[in-house]
């Protein structure tokens, strides 16, 4: 039930399948842990070492037969607010050493949904106005962060304001969930006339054009493809274009 979860957390699958095994039988044996998890024994007792070097179980010691107890679920919080506090140390000089090497112009392919998420961050990160043509609300795809609701959340605190043209077949759901999504104070948006609708979609911000191919409204493609192309003349010039057909498109 909780078991890829935990894995994601950090612990292997034996570790994760014990740790929820403990969890449903409280106290037990190295035995009882084996016909519980069918996992073998010789596993069992090196996943239970493991386990207890980094604090998630504890072994009873008054007991004839060893026996072990699951800490509370809360240490896995405690993990990672000090792996985040670890992070945040060398964070800022891991950044400056990036920023210094970044390429000032360069053509990057990103992959499927862990791509959508990269390109989302960036947009975090940058903090600037984006422009979007052909628009399809990717960002409130779920799979992407859960991004949708930190995504906007995080927009919002950043002030990143969004000008968005949206393909004409989604007004009516586009409208809908931007007033849902309380997205109204960063998001202005118009709609292309309809025979423009197209599965693409292009969004310009900074000095970044990223083109999306596998996209429909709140819906992302798994094998999603976005070719990022860094340029600030490339960028500017798709900004020109933004605005050509953003003062040709009727207002909402």
């Amino acid at each position: 039930m909780y078991e890829l979860i935990l894995q994601d957390l950090g612990l292997s699958p034996n570790e994760a399948r014990i740790y929820e095994a403990l969890l449903e039988l409280g106290e037990s044996s190295i035995s009882i842990i084996a016909t519980h998890t069918n996992i073998h024994r010789r596993n069992v007792y090196d996943a239970i070492n493991r386990l207890v070097e980094k604090g998630f179980i504890v072994p009873v010691i008054d007991s004839k037969e060893r026996r072990y107890v699951p800490v509370e679920p809360n240490k896995f919080l405690e993990v990672i607010e000090e792996k985040r506090s670890k992070l945040q140390q060398i964070l800022p000089k891991m950044q400056e050493l990036f920023e210094k090497k970044r390429a000032k112009e360069g053509v990057y392919i990103y992959k499927g949904i862990e791509g959508n998420k990269n390109v989302l961050r960036d947009i975090l990160n940058t903090a600037e106005t984006v422009y979007t043509i052909a628009g399809k609300g990717i960002w409130a795809n779920p799979p992407s962060f859960p991004l949708s609701e930190s995504f906007v959340r995080e927009a919002k605190r950043k002030k990143i304001k969004f000008y968005i043209l949206f393909d004409a077949n989604f007004k009516k759901e586009v409208i809908e969930t931007i007033k849902a999504t309380d997205q109204t104070d960063i998001i202005n948006y118009r709609f292309l006339p309809e025979k423009y609708s197209s599965i693409a979609a292009v969004d310009i911000y900074k000095d970044r054009v990223a083109i999306w191919t596998g996209g429909t409204l709140n819906t992302l493609d798994e094998n999603v493809t976005i070719f990022m192309t860094i340029s600030q003349k490339l960028a500017d010039s798709y900004k020109q274009w933004f605005q050509f057909m953003w003062d040709r498109c009727s207002p909402k």
